[in-house]
Parts: C-alpha cells; structure tokens; sequence
C-alpha cells in the first residue's frame, strides 16, 4: 500500500495549454483555473467554445501557458527537471510561425513520456491516421474537434489528470514490488553463499578423518609386510 506521501505524490493538477491564440488562453483559464476577472468572457462567450466557460465540476487546476511549440516543451523540460511535472497537455494543431502540435507533442514526450495530451485540431487540419502515423496508436493521445464547450475540456482535465495520477501510483507499486523482488534475489544469492560455504567446511572435516584412517591402514599393511619379511629372513637363517 501507498503511504500519504507517496500518494500527495502522485496527485497532480498541472495542466499545459499551448496555444498560439492567447484569447484561447482566457479560454482554458476560466475553465480549469476558475478565473472570476475576465469579464469579456462573461459577456461576449468563449471565442473557441459553444457556449460561455461555465466550470462544472468544481475543480481548480494549476494552469500554465505557452502560445508557441518550442516555448511550451521547453516549459515541460524544465517541470521535470524540477521534479514538477505537468499531468497533462492541451496542445494545437497550427501555432505558425513555429512548430504545429505534431512537432511539439513528438518533443514533448521525448522529456516527459508520461503526459498525458489533447490535441485541440480542426476538420481540415490533419485526419487521424496521419497523426497515429506521426505519433504512434497510444493511449497518452486524445483529439479534441473543434469547436468544443467547456464542458468536454473539464471532462478530459478531470478524468486525464487522474488518469495520470493512476498511472504513477501503478508505476510506484511497480518500482516497489522489483525492489523488494531484487531484495530478496540477493537475500538468496547471500543464503546460497553461506550454505555453499558450510557444505564445503563440512566436507573437508569429513574428509580428513578418512584420509587419517587410510595413512593408518598403508601404514598398518607395510608394517605386516616388514614384519612378514623378517621372519622369513630368520626362517632361512636358522
């Protein structure tokens, strides 16, 4: 089992928004991070959305934000330097002038292979074979069409950055179970050692004993002879 810090370990509400559009940005800010000052989402609606980001579940996010590709995996390099990871990624199809959200999800994952990532893409941007094909059939991959409301974007933040967090504990639990097998594989090798070392001490007291009883008994046979042969000298003599 998990002690409580190993699971305020695993917990993890850092979320990544990397969009070239930073009215997006006030966009996810009022969903994920319950933004109360930006009245002209109050008033006008979202620009992405279908209807006004209203937050659902009540959840509050730590919300981060890049408005190019090589901005925002240089911001993922330096979370998991710091041992802060991001728990998930919401990344754009087309970020021009820089790189497009295949580019900057492929660097990504070369830092961070466990983020989880929605990429946020249009009908005509790219169909989804030629992004499995770029990217790999992964579960770490969601698209996001849009438009999209608010509601689906707290969806995937919930249940993605849980899903994170599930995933660490398994690989924690994991990391635990080959400690304690790699524990006991040297408790083994330790045991066999000593036992080898035993069987070898009690073999050579064995041993030693039979090899006094066979000196005795050359010894004993050639003092038969010797005496056999002087008798048989005297015998010849008289």
């Amino acid at each position: 089992m998990l002690n409580d810090m190993h699971i305020a370990t695993c917990h993890n509400r850092r979320i990544l928004v990397i969009d070239d559009n930073l009215t997006i940005h006030e966009d996810f800010r009022k969903i994920l991070a319950g933004a109360t000052d930006s009245t002209n989402l109050d008033q006008a609606g979202a620009s992405l959305f279908d209807e006004a980001p209203v937050p659902a579940y009540g959840k509050s996010f730590e919300v981060s934000f890049a408005d190019q590709g090589q901005i925002g995996f240089h911001m993922v390099e330096q979370a998991v330097a710091e041992k802060t990871p991001y728990a998930l990624a919401f990344v754009d199809m087309r970020m021009p002038p820089g790189w497009d959200g295949l580019q900057t999800i492929e660097q990504i994952w070369k830092t961070d292979s466990s983020i989880q990532v929605v990429i946020c893409t249009a009908f005509s941007d790219r169909p989804w074979h030629e992004i499995a094909a770029r990217v790999g059939r992964t579960d770490r991959l969601l698209i996001l069409r849009k438009p999209f409301d608010a509601l689906e974007v707290e969806q995937l933040a919930v249940s993605l950055t849980y899903k994170w967090e599930l995933a660490k504990r398994a690989k924690m639990r994991m990391d635990g179970i080959n400690a304690l097998i790699d524990l006991r594989y040297k408790e083994l090798l330790q045991s066999n050692a000593r036992l080898k070392e035993e069987i070898a001490t009690r073999t050579v007291a064995v041993s030693n004993p039979n090899e006094q009883f066979q000196q005795l008994n050359e010894q004993f046979q050639q003092f038969v002879k010797d005496l056999r042969r002087a008798i048989n000298t005297a015998d010849n003599a008289n």
